[in-house]
């Protein structure tokens, strides 16, 4: 089993500080003030680059658990990344009034401290602090420093918790809660056992908003193989991460990492996929082209045992595939996919599909 992607680590912070820009270092003291007298927690490194303040229990639908830092932040070379692990939205109020920032999901980037109010700043990570202690996952938050965690000057902090973070009753244990997933994420949550919020979460943890695609969807695959339950982590963790990036506003729907956009459309017909396979290179063959659909040079067919396709490349400089498949063993009817790949214009894509709409609801009517 692979290791957490985020777990504490042993490294002291006052080494981890001495590696930053040195015009971060001042705001990173500025921080780590601020967070320890709220939390009365003395700093810990979670990952290579999170500098956290106490611990946040939660607990995945599957019954497994995971900690990860209450409150914490980064000194990032480009921004300064604030984490606030149960969301932005309950925020709201309090960003009209803090200055100049940008957010992501469950993060706060700010360009440089002087641009923000820290009066605001410092409410906004109470009531951060309050709210993970009613949602953590063992039922109550746990002020007590531990004994190992070393703050700047290598010594252990031995400050008690501020009086903002109250022990909450045993008997109020419960899971974490969240506002809902989206509809089409509710899938992802079923299949690897791990609820958005908390993947939400998780990328705020690891500086998602500062990852490629395929640094993302590699975290969120350990991530699976460490706290879910699913047969195939790497599918799953491409589906989370573009969920991510689009939720977050980094991709629109059906656009592809490289920036390009695509459509799919599909249809079930009667019929044996290898006969349906040939009438749809006749019909195409015989396809009136417009500027949406004017073809480069001639398109091209494979097959497998039970698969069949055909491949076209368009003057846009889009491309496309069509399978077919045999929609059962016992069933004498055939599921056909078109995938349009590498649109360039969003405008376009409306364009696109419903071409292809189009040309599968001629293509059932054709007759050879």
């Amino acid at each position: 089993m692979s290791e957490p992607v985020l777990q504490p680590t042993s490294v002291p912070v006052a080494e981890f500080l001495a590696t930053v820009p040195e015009r971060r270092q001042p705001e990173a003291d500025v921080l780590i003030d601020m967070m320890r007298q709220i939390s009365g927690e003395a700093p810990q490194m979670w990952g290579p680059s999170i500098i956290g303040f106490g611990e946040y229990h939660y607990r995945y639908a599957n019954g497994r658990t995971g900690t990860t830092g209450r409150i914490g932040f980064s000194p990032r070379k480009a921004k300064l990344s604030i984490y606030f692990i149960d969301g932005l939205a309950n925020y709201t109020d309090l960003l009209e009034r803090l200055g100049k920032h940008t957010t992501a999901v469950s993060c706060l980037y700010v360009n440089k401290l002087a641009d923000i109010d820290l009066d605001v700043l410092r409410e906004m990570l109470v009531r951060c602090w309050q709210r993970a202690g009613e949602l953590d996952a063992r039922g109550h938050a746990d002020p007590t420093p531990r004994a190992d965690r070393m703050d700047r000057s290598g010594t252990a902090s031995t400050k008690p918790a501020a009086s903002a973070n109250p022990p909450r009753a045993e008997s109020s244990r419960r899971d974490t809660t969240y506002e809902p997933a989206p509809a089409n994420n509710q899938a992802a949550e079923a299949a690897t056992g791990i609820s958005w919020p908390n993947w939400l979460a998780f990328f705020a943890q690891i500086g998602a908003s500062e990852l490629d695609h395929t640094q993302i969807a590699q975290h969120a695959a350990a991530h699976i193989r460490e706290h879910g339950e699913c047969s195939n982590p790497d599918w799953w963790a491409q589906h989370v991460t573009i969920a991510y990036e689009q939720q977050t506003g980094r991709r629109k729907p059906g656009q592809r990492c490289d920036g390009n956009f695509s459509v799919s459309a599909s249809k079930t017909l009667p019929g044996e996929f290898d006969a349906l396979w040939q009438r749809w290179q006749e019909f195409m063959r015989d396809a009136d082209s417009d500027s949406v659909s004017a073809r480069e040079g001639d398109p091209t067919v494979s097959a497998t045992d039970t698969w069949r396709y055909w491949r076209a490349s368009f003057a846009d400089g889009s491309r496309t595939v069509v399978n077919f498949r045999a929609k059962s063993a016992e069933s004498p009817r055939t599921v056909m996919q078109v995938q349009q790949d590498k649109i360039v214009q969003e405008h376009e894509v409306v364009a696109w599909r419903s071409y292809w709409k189009g040309k599968l609801a001629e293509f059932a009517a054709f007759d050879s």
